[in-house]
């Protein structure tokens, strides 16, 4: 039997299908059937019923009775199944590249196959089933232990949940439970068989690449010092040669998987990694209740918490074996018989990791490599995701030109209502006389609330300042900082606008997409933090008004924030005047402080949009083949015409390091500042969090709403600068593999000081400790909840 990417996993299909979550397995041609689709739907009813229950149930009942770790479980599926689903189209390419692979499979390659995917079986299977007993050992003998009582409430139920108005009878009781042992196995089921999924594709992948490094070791085994093998005279060298180029094109089919697993998977592992923590987090609080517990109870956690544990460990594994792999470069003492490239010693090294790809290529001479590329000239790998991912996107029909302002109307929108009115166009132009006098009075709120604030300080307690006061002061600091240092900048500013604005002028179709590809990803994200930013304030500071109603007389701590704008005692007119000027102040806090950081990002977003423009046409320039004497002499004009095209990308790639040395200038120091305050910012939202449990839910919600959005925004700008640094590496990546190595030397001169380029990082700010990247968005938090803890401990 054939194999294919289903036939060689049967519990990732089982698993697929009693989950319901429907996942690709297929080619796209093919469907499921009604059964198992009408099932997938009442799977996810029961999931959604049970988890609003559950955030409903949590109102009611004590901190220690909430169901945190069934919430986390619950966001990774909801996160990671859509995940796969909206990108399903990538799914089904990998699927059909592979299923193309293995249906022309040797016996080499399904023994390597299935060694692969052995060892986890038995892991997996102990996962799954010691998952599912401990769910239903947990609850049960939580049902068995309250049999005695006849009224029973919220916190009864084995997670906290609103079926009816409590308190109810123990058949409403019962029937709540079992629903809930139900939803739990629904939501188990979904983890275990989306976990699974995803490292049947890494596994999959892991034996390809395996695979590859068998066969050319099994290719370079046979020693032969014929005279005629050694000169390249001999049938064997010539079926020895054809084979290590068989080798080499699927390898190249391989590279192209991975990059497809990358764009499929990566967000999902990022997720994952994140929400393991928390899982765990809570995992070990449930342990530590472990002693008080009845010993059925007790069993029933250490199961849960050992297949977790072996769940971790195992995904971890096979990311693992995936990276060994894929640096597992064979060199044989006999490989230099073969002629030109055989008697080269060629090192590739491709480091892939699912939660971010790096690639670096490391080779040995100039020369070695140009006689590498003539040889084996039909050996490339052609990445086409980037191209399909940019014409996916349309233009507008109205988009003439593009410059730095028309291409982000939320930068310009935010930009003028915030009062900031930082620099967007040339020099010659400048911003109506209405917008001044109303930046003028936004700045003027402002100070007038800071310099409120700082008295009203003083004569308020510590816990107040702590939990309220000190995170504005933060973020008034990073605002004033940004703006100055932007304004004492802006001829930096204007002459990168100028520049951009020239690029940009360029009337090229490819430009177009690759800029809105770029800026479109973060539009969502940047809305929902502004509104959910918005909506924070507002609903935190409108609830206060709500709960001092009943006072006549009030203080400085009474405000939202405190502040002085009176003599205390006030009444109740001064003090609702002040807070709705808190309140107003706020706003207009807020509105300088996305519409800096949108800017910030919008200046680094197009930067990155020039490296990838760069990437994408030099790889489209190289990518056609022609192999006619005339056109390799260069006596062809299609020849010359390429070589100025190539010509003119190294001269706009001068013009993007540029722009990129007049960003660094320009926001540098904002940048390490920003950093900084983070972590300060990070810290008092955590103090402030942490006060949750002892507010009303109006507050919490909008505090948690608040939090949710400044997690969002560091995410972004995390990500933003992290593309740029990735762009800047990644130029002539996908141009490698294609025809460059037919132009005349000086332009190959050119190129292969592009790749010596390629490997400069592009680091904005000025501190290396203190720049954004993914990997510091958790060490930010890392940090804010250190210093968070230390407050709490001082106070």
């Amino acid at each position: 039997v054939r194999m294919n990417f289903q036939n060689v996993n049967s519990l990732n299909v089982r698993l697929n299908l009693l989950s319901g979550n429907l996942l690709p397995m297929f080619n796209p041609d093919s469907s499921i059937s009604m059964f198992w689709k009408i099932y997938s739907v009442f799977m996810w009813i029961v999931s959604f019923i049970l988890v609003i229950a559950m955030i409903s149930g949590s109102i009611y009942v004590s901190m220690e009775n909430t169901s945190l770790l069934a919430l986390v479980l619950f966001i990774e599926i909801f996160f990671e199944v859509p995940q796969i689903y909206t990108r399903k189209n990538l799914a089904y390419q990998f699927i059909q590249k592979l299923n193309k692979i293995l249906h022309i499979a040797d016996e080499t390659m399904k023994n390597v196959v299935m060694t692969t995917l052995e060892p986890v079986k038995i892991p997996l299977n102990f996962y799954f089933y010691s998952g599912v007993v401990a769910l239903i050992g947990w609850i049960f003998i939580h049902i068995v232990s309250i049999f005695q009582k006849n009224l029973f409430y919220y916190e009864d139920y084995r997670f906290p949940a609103v079926f009816s108005k409590q308190p109810f009878s123990f058949r409403v009781f019962l029937l709540g439970d079992l629903f809930i042992l139900i939803g739990t196995i629904c939501m188990f089921l979904k983890k275990v068989s989306m976990e699974v999924y995803m490292m049947h594709f890494i596994l999959m992948l892991t034996a390809q690449y395996r695979y590859i490094a068998l066969k050319i070791a099994m290719t370079f085994k046979e020693k032969n010092e014929d005279v005629k093998y050694r000169t390249g005279h001999s049938p064997d060298y010539w079926k020895k040669e054809k084979e290590v180029k068989a080798v080499c094109r699927h390898h190249n089919d391989v590279i192209e998987l991975t990059l497809l697993l990358k764009e499929l998977l990566s967000l999902n592992f990022s997720l994952m990694y994140i929400l393991s923590v928390f899982r765990f987090c809570f995992i070990g609080v449930i342990f530590s209740t472990i002693t008080s517990t009845m010993f059925g109870e007790a069993i029933s956690i250490v199961m849960h918490t050992s297949g977790a544990i072996v769940q971790l460990y195992i995904l971890c594994s096979c990311v693992q074996q995936l990276i060994d792999a894929v640096n597992f470069v064979i060199y044989h003492q006999y490989n230099f018989i073969f002629k030109l490239y055989l008697r080269m010693r060629f090192h590739l090294r491709i480091s892939v990791v699912l939660g971010g790809c790096n690639s670096e290529v490391v080779f040995p001479s100039n020369d070695t490599i140009q006689e590498l590329l003539g040889q084996q000239h039909d050996i490339k790998t052609r990445v086409r995701s980037v191209v399909s991912s940019t014409e996916s996107h349309t233009i507008p029909t109205d988009f003439v030109r593009m410059n730095f302002q028309n291409v982000n109307f939320l930068n310009v929108r935010l930009n003028l209502l915030s009062g900031n009115l930082l620099p967007m166009f040339n020099r010659d132009s400048s911003f109506s006389f209405f917008w001044k006098i109303y930046s003028a009075f936004v700045w003027i709120v402002y100070f007038i609330l800071v310099i409120a604030m700082i008295p009203g300080s003083i004569y308020v307690p510590k816990e107040k300042v702590l939990k309220d006061s000190l995170l504005t002061m933060v973020i008034f600091i990073e605002i004033l900082f940004g703006f100055l240092r932007i304004y004492t900048r802006k001829n930096l500013a204007y002459q990168f606008i100028q520049k951009l604005n020239t690029i940009l002028h360029i009337d090229d179709e490819t430009m177009k997409n690759v800029v809105m590809t770029t800026l479109e990803p973060v539009k969502i994200p940047l809305n929902f933090y502004f509104s959910s930013g918005m909506v924070g304030i507002i609903g935190w500071t409108c609830m206060h008004f709500v709960l001092t109603f009943q006072k006549n007389l009030f203080y400085y701590e009474d405000y939202r924030l405190p502040a002085a704008f009176s003599k205390q005692p006030f009444s109740f007119r001064v003090f609702l005047v002040g807070d709705i000027f808190i309140l107003i102040s706020m706003i207009c806090t807020f509105l300088k402080k996305i519409s800096m950081e949108v800017y910030m990002m919008h200046l680094v977003m197009m930067v990155t949009a020039q490296y990838r423009y760069i990437a994408l046409k030099i790889a489209m320039t190289f990518q056609e083949k022609n192999e006619d004497v005339k056109y390799r002499s260069g006596h062809c004009p299609d020849y010359w015409k390429k070589e100025k095209e190539v010509k003119a990308l190294c001269r706009h790639h001068n013009d993007v390091i540029e722009l990129t040395l007049l960003l660094k200038q320009l926001l540098s120091l904002s940048f390490s500042l920003m950093y900084i305050m983070s972590v300060f910012r990070f810290c008092f939202i955590g103090i402030m969090f942490s006060t949750v449990a002892s507010t009303t839910i109006g507050e919490a919600i909008s505090i948690v709403m608040y939090t949710s959005g400044a997690t969002v925004q560091l995410y972004i700008l995390c990500s933003c600068v992290q593309q740029l640094v990735d762009a800047s590496t990644e130029v002539t990546d996908k141009a490698f593999h294609e025809n460059w190595y037919l132009l005349q030397p000086s332009t190959k001169h050119i190129f292969i000081l592009m790749i010596m380029c390629n490997n400069l990082e592009c680091r904005i700010a000025t501190f290396k400790n203190f720049n954004f990247s993914l990997p510091s968005f958790m060490t930010i938090l890392n940090q804010s909840y250190s210093i968070a803890l230390l407050f709490l401990k001082m106070k």
